[in-house]
């Protein structure tokens, strides 16, 4: 709880730098993290939970619930597809890691 982390993120057209902090935990279902600070993108707020729990079936899986805002807020809805795609690559990226490791 509270620990934060730095991350560079390159697109191929900018530079984007992040600054997150774990502002909430639910051992062994999820996890929230606040992004506190940014440069090179046009973020207002954001906050990602990622989490795991049983579906219909019995099966395990993960999940990602991503809120967010830009500035100007109409580049929320113009940015939503690219957001929604980074935010699979994520929880692809994720899921293989808790798979393999």
């Amino acid at each position: 709880m509270g620990s934060d982390r730095i991350c560079h993120l390159v697109d191929g057209k900018r530079k984007v730098l992040v600054k997150e902090k774990i502002i909430n935990i639910k051992d062994g279902e999820y996890y929230i993290y606040d992004v506190y600070d940014w440069e090179d993108f046009p973020l207002k707020k954001m906050n990602n939970t990622f989490g795991v729990k049983v579906n219909a079936q019995g099966k395990t899986t993960i999940y990602q619930i991503t809120e967010y805002r830009l500035k100007p807020r109409f580049l929320t809805w113009i940015m939503k597809g690219e957001m929604r795609s980074q935010a699979r690559t994520a929880l692809i990226s994720y899921k293989h890691y808790m798979e393999t490791g």
